[in-house]
């Protein structure tokens, strides 16, 4: 677990080849790819969070989705909601009952 090896990726999870451009079709993602602290393994679970981040990148390059756009609709989305009072913010608000922890 977060050894040094491993394929080598590009911010979009593609696997590169030997000169170093990506192999058409092929992703790799948390514990397939060379790991991003560099051999090290800072704490149990470490792994978990780029490859989740990874895999959903390499998924969404690979059916084609512009994720900046994405992104933003999603955004959009989520204000839209709270401005229409959907979407109550999961914080409670702090009264003199209450105090922040």
């Amino acid at each position: 677990i977060g050894g040094f090896v491993g394929l080598k990726v590009d911010e979009r999870a593609r696997v590169l080849g030997a000169q170093g451009h990506p192999i058409a079709g092929l992703y790799a993602a948390g514990n397939d790819a060379a790991s991003m602290f560099g051999g090290a393994y800072p704490a149990g679970g470490a792994t978990i969070g780029p490859a989740l981040v990874f895999g959903a990148i390499a998924a969404l390059d690979a059916a084609g989705v512009d994720r900046k756009a994405l992104a933003q609709t999603l955004v959009r989305g989520f204000l839209r909601k709270v401005e229409h009072d959907e979407i109550i913010p999961c914080v409670p608000p702090v009264t003199s009952t209450t105090r922040p922890v």
